[in-house]
C-alpha cells in the first residue's frame, strides 16, 4: 500500500464498475491504485426504451412472496442504472460504448406494464448516467463523460418534478482522483457523498434542502480519517455508512477501518449522529418506517450478512438468508427486504411480517435465463435485472403483498 491518501473502503477500479454490475464480484481491502468508484447503487444490467407489452415471469408457485402482478419491460437491454419510487421505474440508457447512436444518454420513467416515457434527453453523446436516485418526484443522477470530463470527472444533477433541464449540484474535475457520488433523494432533501483522494484527500457528506436548495455540509474530514457512504432517506431521517479509519487498524488488510451505520435527523441543526450498530461492520443501510437494515461485512463492497434493526426498541437481529451465502445492497419496502444474493439463480426476499426468508423464484444452477441481479424494493414495488438466455438483461418488476395481505 503506497500511502494513506489513497484509502478507499473497498477495491474497485473505474473499469470494474460495469463488471460489478454484471457479475457477483466482490472486493475487500483498500488498494491505492484503485481510486475510482466503489459499489454504486445502480441497477446493474440495464435497460433501454421499451414499448412492448409486459411478459410474464413465473414465480415459485408455493412462495409466500408470490408476486401479485409481475412482468418485464421487453427490449430493455443494457440500461446502465435502475431504480424505483414505489410507483414507477426510472432507468438510464445503455452505456455509451454499446448504445445505439440514435439514442442518447437518456432517462426514462415507466409504470409497471406501461411503455416508458422520456424524462430527460442527455445532450452529450458520450455520457453515461450512473448512479440514479428517485424520490418525491425528483431524479438525482451523476453524469460521466471521459472525452469531455476526463477519466475522473463527473457532474451530479438534480431534475425537479416536471422539469426537462437538471440543476447542477456538484462536480469533480478531471484531474482530481475521486469516487462516484452515491446519492439519495426525496421530497425534502437530496444527500450525497464526495470523496477525493491523493493530495486532495477530502471526504464530505452534503445535503441540499428541497425545494429551497439550501445547502449544508453534514460531515467533512480528511479522507484518510473518515469517509461517508451509502446515504438513504426516509422523510427527515438519514442513514449512512461511516468509514472510520481513526478507530480502524491501519496495518490490517482485512479491516483497516470500522464501518458503522449512522442515523441523523435532518430537521435538527446541527445534526446529532447516532450509531446504530455495535459490530463495526455495518454498511449499506436502508431505512423505512422505523426499521433500518444493513449489511454486516468487512468492507462496503463485499458480500455479507443481513441485519434488521428497530428504531423503537433498539434491537438488532441478524437474518439467516440461506440458501444465499451472502448478500449486498439491501433495500427496504413496506413489508419486504430485497437484497442482491451471491447466488443469482436463487431469488429470495426477507418478509418482515412473517419474520422469515421467502422465495420469489429459483432457476437451475447452470441456467442463465432468469437469474436475478440488483433487486430493489420501494414500497410494494420490486424491480430487478433479469438475465436472459442470450446473455443480456431485461428490466423486471413485481407487485408484492402488503402488510394487510396474508
Amino acid at each position: 500500500m503506497s500511502g494513506n491518501a489513497d484509502r478507499l473502503p473497498g477495491r474497485f477500479a473505474r473499469a470494474a464498475v460495469l463488471l460489478l454490475i454484471l457479475t457477483a464480484c466482490g472486493s475487500d481491502v483498500p488498494n491505492p491504485d484503485d481510486v475510482s468508484p466503489v459499489r454504486v447503487r445502480s441497477a446493474g444490467p440495464s435497460f433501454t426504451s421499451v414499448a412492448s407489452p409486459s411478459a410474464s415471469i413465473r414465480p415459485t408457485p408455493q412462495s409466500p412472496a408470490t408476486l401479485v402482478e409481475h412482468g418485464v419491460l421487453a427490449d430493455s437491454h443494457n440500461a446502465l442504472a435502475l431504480t424505483s419510487d414505489g410507483e414507477a421505474i426510472v432507468f438510464s440508457g445503455a452505456p455509451a460504448r454499446v448504445r445505439d447512436p440514435s439514442h442518447g444518454p437518456n432517462l426514462y420513467r415507466a409504470r409497471p406494464g406501461e411503455p416508458p416515457m422520456l424524462v430527460y434527453a442527455g445532450p452529450r453523446a458520450d455520457s453515461d448516467l450512473l448512479p440514479v436516485a428517485v424520490g418525491g418526484g425528483y431524479v438525482a443522477f451523476a453524469e460521466t463523460n471521459v472525452p469531455e470530463f476526463g477519466d475522473q470527472g463527473w457532474i451530479l444533477w438534480l431534475l425537479p418534478p416536471g422539469a426537462t433541464e437538471p440543476v447542477e449540484l456538484d462536480r469533480n474535475p478531471a484531474d482530481v482522483r475521486a469516487t462516484f457520488p452515491l446519492v439519495t433523494v426525496n421530497d425534502r432533501h437530496v444527500v450525497w457523498q464526495h470523496v477525493t483522494l491523493g493530495e486532495a484527500s477530502r471526504a464530505e457528506l452534503i445535503e441540499v434542502s428541497l425545494p429551497t436548495m439550501g445547502r449544508r455540509e453534514l460531515h467533512a474530514d480528511d479522507a484518510t480519517r473518515y469517509q461517508w457512504w451509502d446515504p438513504a432517506l426516509d422523510g427527515d431521517l438519514l442513514v449512512y455508512t461511516e468509514v472510520d479509519y481513526v478507530r480502524g487498524d491501519p496495518d490490517s488488510l482485512d479491516k483497516p477501518a470500522e464501518l458503522h451505520t449512522m442515523l441523523v435527523d435532518l430537521a435538527v441543526d446541527p445534526i446529532v449522529p447516532r450509531q446504530l450498530d455495535d459490530s463495526g461492520m455495518a454498511t449499506e443501510p436502508a431505512i423505512h418506517d422505523g426499521t433500518v437494515t444493513w449489511k454486516e461485512a468487512q468492507d462496503v463492497t463485499g458480500w455479507g450478512a443481513l441485519s434488521v434493526h428497530s428504531l423503537a426498541t433498539g434491537a438488532t437481529e441478524q437474518v439467516l438468508t440461506a440458501p444465499q451465502p451472502g448478500v449486498k445492497t439491501p433495500s427496504l419496502g413496506n413489508r419486504f427486504v430485497a437484497f442482491w444474493g451471491l447466488d443469482a439463480t436463487k431469488f429470495y426476499l426477507y418478509d418482515l411480517k412473517a419474520g422469515r426468508i421467502v422465495p420469489v423464484y429459483e432457476v437451475g444452477e447452470t441456467e442463465l435465463d432468469g437469474a436475478a441481479y440488483r433487486p430493489e424494493v420501494t414500497g410494494d414495488l420490486l424491480v430487478w435485472a433479469k438475465a436472459t438466455a442470450s446473455g443480456g438483461f431485461l428490466v423486471a418488476w413485481g407487485r408484492l403483498p402488503t402488510m394487510d395481505d396474508p
